[in-house]
């Protein structure tokens, strides 16, 4: 008798074929996956980036063409008052003469999610907005002033200071990607000297 030999897999050899294949499988799912929560944290990371730095050149280019407002950080009676470094807000007087204050609140943000923002008031604190987007939130604003007391000032006798008034703007904003829930952390500074000279 024949022995017929039939071409073919045998079962041991369709389990492996499966397992291998399905392994790959598994493995570019997960590539796929893990490329796509990488690329929506990047996307979060460049967003709060970007904000940072619209805000930051919003206020520098306000500053510089414009003067910072000293009577209103101390005593106005009396103008050798010093500011107190790091201030918490920004008091400036733009080009065209309004009475601007910048702060970190909590109140007037867009959401809870946006929340503590940067706000700024173009009618010395009558009405509030806010600088910051829907979901990038403020977790610092600091505002560093030098010279610390009003270099436009004369007492009489001499002026209180003769530096060049320059403000450095530090910040930190947040934002929570959606996919992960990660927690992402932008720090960012900047220095602007004011133009405006008045002696």
């Amino acid at each position: 008798m024949k022995k017929i030999n039939k071409k073919g897999f045998t079962l041991i050899e369709m389990l492996v074929v499966l397992a291998i294949f399905s392994t790959f499988v598994i493995l570019a799912a997960d590539l796929f996956l893990t490329i796509n929560r990488v690329q929506r944290e990047t996307r979060t990371s460049e967003r709060i980036l970007s904000e940072s730095r619209y805000i930051l050149e919003t206020i520098a280019r306000d500053v510089r063409s414009g003067r910072i407002d000293y009577k209103a950080y101390g005593n106005p009676v009396d103008p050798a008052d010093a500011i107190v470094n790091p201030a918490d807000e920004l008091f400036y007087i733009s080009r065209i003469n309004e009475r601007i204050r910048i702060k970190k609140d909590t109140t007037f943000c867009p959401s809870s999610l946006s929340s503590p923002c940067v706000l700024i008031s173009r009618d010395d604190g009558a009405t509030w907005a806010s600088m910051t987007p829907l979901g990038v939130k403020v977790n610092d604003l600091k505002f560093v002033i030098q010279p610390e007391q009003d270099p436009f000032y004369f007492d009489g006798v001499t002026w209180l200071s003769d530096e060049q008034p320059m403000l450095t703007i530090i910040i930190t904003l947040a934002a929570t990607s959606e996919i992960s829930k990660k927690e992402f952390e932008i720090h960012n500074q900047t220095s602007v000297s004011v133009r405006r000279y008045g002696r």
